[in-house]
């Protein structure tokens, strides 16, 4: 009878200890793989979430880079004018704003300010941990104001 409870405890032991190594082993890879696959999954989504509004003789493009809770927001953004060479200034007139009436300070704008293909990356304060949804103002583009939304 002790022999074979010595041969149970042998067998769980050897087992746990089979496990551990597998963890180890593949642990970090799969828990690389994961993360890889979010990323990825999360770039094709976030393209997906392009906007773009043609109304008089500008039309702006908007693509989402950063949309998370707790962390900056970014935006590519690119004005293409169909008529003329008209300039603004993003950094000092855009506004972002939650579901929850936060207003965010755009901290950062790295692109042209005036032509006929101005473009460049625009970049917010981090967005709160309660934020569901998220609206990007650009005021007076061509005597309107430009609104894009997207959920969290």
């Amino acid at each position: 009878m002790k022999n074979k409870k010595i041969i149970y405890l042998l067998i769980v032991a050897l087992t746990a200890i089979i496990l551990i190594l597998l963890y180890a082993l593949l642990g970090d890879s799969f828990k690389k793989n994961n993360s890889e696959n979010f990323s990825t999954q999360k770039e094709t989504s976030l393209r997906t979430f392009e906007r773009q509004t043609s109304e008089g003789a500008i039309t702006v493009d908007v693509e989402p880079k950063s949309l998370t809770r707790n962390y900056n927001s970014v935006f590519e953004i690119t004005f293409t004018a169909h008529s003329g060479e008209p300039s603004y200034d993003p950094l000092n007139t855009a506004k972002l704003i939650d579901d929850q009436g936060s207003l965010y300070q755009a901290v950062s704008w790295d692109g042209d300010t005036s032509g006929h293909h101005a473009a460049g990356t625009l970049k917010f304060s981090k967005l709160s941990k309660s934020s569901n949804k998220i609206t990007l103002i650009l005021p007076n583009i061509d005597n309107k104001d430009r609104k894009f939304t997207w959920n969290l």
